[in-house]
């Protein structure tokens, strides 16, 4: 499984399926928890996107699971953490763009 930031928006890619989310969908990104499995039951956290797909009234939530990852013992922020301030910083970077 596997997480790509494109100039176009967010590409996750697992065993099963590809998923594209356009930066014009992403109405936020922030963090939550890992949906399903045992990372699931131990609280992992990861980046979920609130998307707004064209067409549909309510946005839903897509955790990007892939980057999801274990509060460290340590200092610091979790590698979901990390990935979550770098979405934010891409789909800012591309709002000023599309202006």
């Amino acid at each position: 499984m596997r997480g790509f930031v494109r100039p176009d928006g967010i590409v996750v890619r697992t065993h099963v399926r590809t998923t594209r989310i356009p930066w014009g969908e992403v109405k936020s990104i922030g963090m939550g928890t890992v949906s399903d499995g045992a990372a699931g039951a131990l609280n992992a956290s990861a980046p979920v996107v609130l998307r707004q797909r064209p067409g549909e009234a309510e946005p839903e939530e897509f955790p990007l699971d892939v980057l999801g990852g274990y509060r460290s013992a340590g200092e610091g922020r979790t590698l979901a953490e990390r990935a979550a301030k770098g979405l934010n910083e891409a789909l800012e970077q591309w709002r000023k763009q599309s202006v």
